[in-house]
């Protein structure tokens, strides 16, 4: 694969994990990286005193081949609306939800190659999953570079455009609403553990149970049903949560996310 430099526009949270994971891979040399971020260059600097920090967006475009939108979706149309003529003949990748390839091939010049990318936070420790979907205009190689350049952080996934809403949503959103399931178990047993035992005990129950489904290739119901005796204590736990209406309320809050992500785009 050719050398290439990697421009960044933003550090917040998923730029900062992106570009620590790469660099910490070793796939990213700090020198090779340009940054332009208008309220976190200390930040940046201080994490990793290598990179170059430019002056404006126009110095981070014309120093890089390939551009990494690391800005909320909200403002990424003015931001390509005001780098458009900087943008020719450069890769751009975009992680902002809700905004299609098609509508990001609308915003740039016909020489700029697009592709759009969802990551999840895990990148941070090379466990991510990555959801790539190309633009028409992205070329075998460039699609390679970028490729290569996720794996480095997890599971890549090459998917269809119309799937990138909900995917974000299982991937993106997941990891939250896994926590949110996590919290609340340690909830139900509140006062019994201290929180560090309590976490070691979910984290390594949570990890042995996915690598059992894994390992059996097991459907996620046939492992319930397995654990689930009769008249037992798990199967107690089951009907309260069947009772509740909690899978509907999990499924009503996946769908209320992609509603989300759709509508970002439009805006």
């Amino acid at each position: 694969m050719k050398p290439f430099k990697l421009g960044l526009l933003g550090y917040g949270k998923m730029g900062k994990a992106l570009i620590d994971g790469l660099i910490t891979q070793g796939f990213l040399d700090e020198t090779n990286l340009f940054v332009y971020t208008p309220h976190s260059s200390p930040k940046a600097k201080s994490d990793h005193p290598g990179v170059n920090i430019c002056l404006d967006s126009y110095e981070m475009c014309e120093k890089s081949d390939i551009i990494l939108l690391a800005v909320k979706p909200q403002i990424l149309p003015s931001v390509l609306r005001i780098l458009r003529n900087h943008l020719k003949n450069k890769v751009i990748i975009s992680i902002a939800a809700g905004i299609t390839t098609e509508n990001l091939v609308a915003m740039v010049e016909p020489s700029t190659q697009v592709i759009r990318v969802m990551p999840n936070l895990a990148v941070e420790v090379q466990e991510g999953v990555i959801l790539l979907s190309k633009a028409h205009n992205l070329n075998h190689e460039n699609l390679n570079i970028c490729a290569v350049m996720f794996s480095k952080l997890g599971l890549v996934v090459l998917i269809d455009e119309n799937k990138m809403d909900i995917g974000s949503v299982l991937i993106g959103s997941g990891p939250a609403f896994l926590a949110y399931f996590i919290n609340a178990m340690k909830l139900g047993a509140s006062g019994q553990f201290s929180d560090k035992e309590t976490y070691r005990m979910l984290y390594h129950t949570i990890t042995g149970t996915i690598a059992y489904l894994q390992e059996n290739n097991m459907d996620p119901q046939d492992l319930i049903e397995r654990v689930c005796s009769p008249n037992g204590s798990t199967i107690e736990g089951i009907q309260s949560l069947r009772d509740d209406g909690v899978e509907n309320q999990i499924v009503h809050a996946v769908r209320q996310s992609e509603a989300r992500a759709k509508a970002l785009g439009k805006i």
